[in-house]
C-alpha cells in the first residue's frame, strides 16, 4: 500500500505546529482579560478620571445656568469602559 502522505496517528497530529518544531512549547497562560493587581487600580483610576472629565464635559454643554443637560456623556465612557475591562473596574465609575 502506498504511502499517502495524510498522518493517520491521532498522536502525530499538531506535531508539525512552529512550537513543537522549536521546541517552545508555551506553558499555561492567564486569560486575556486577567490584569494584576497594580493594572486593575491603574484601570480604575483611568475610568475615574474618564468619568470626571465626562461629567465636566456634560457641565459644558449647559449653556445656560439652571438646566440640566440631556446628555450625560461620562455614563457612556464608564459603560464602554466596564464592557473593555470589565466589571471588575467598577468602583472608578461610581
Amino acid at each position: 500500500m502506498a504511502d499517502s502522505g495524510l498522518q493517520t496517528d491521532p498522536d502525530s497530529f499538531g506535531s508539525n505546529s512552529p512550537d513543537v518544531i522549536a521546541g517552545t512549547q508555551a506553558g499555561p497562560t492567564a486569560p486575556a482579560g486577567a490584569a494584576g493587581p497594580v493594572a486593575l487600580w491603574l484601570r480604575i483610576v483611568v475610568v475615574a478620571a474618564m468619568y470626571v472629565a465626562g461629567g465636566l464635559l456634560a457641565r459644558a454643554l449647559t449653556q445656560s445656568s439652571g438646566h440640566a443637560s440631556p446628555v450625560w456623556p461620562a455614563a457612556g465612557l464608564a459603560l464602554a469602559a466596564l464592557l473593555v475591562w470589565g466589571g471588575r473596574c467598577w468602583p472608578g465609575a461610581t
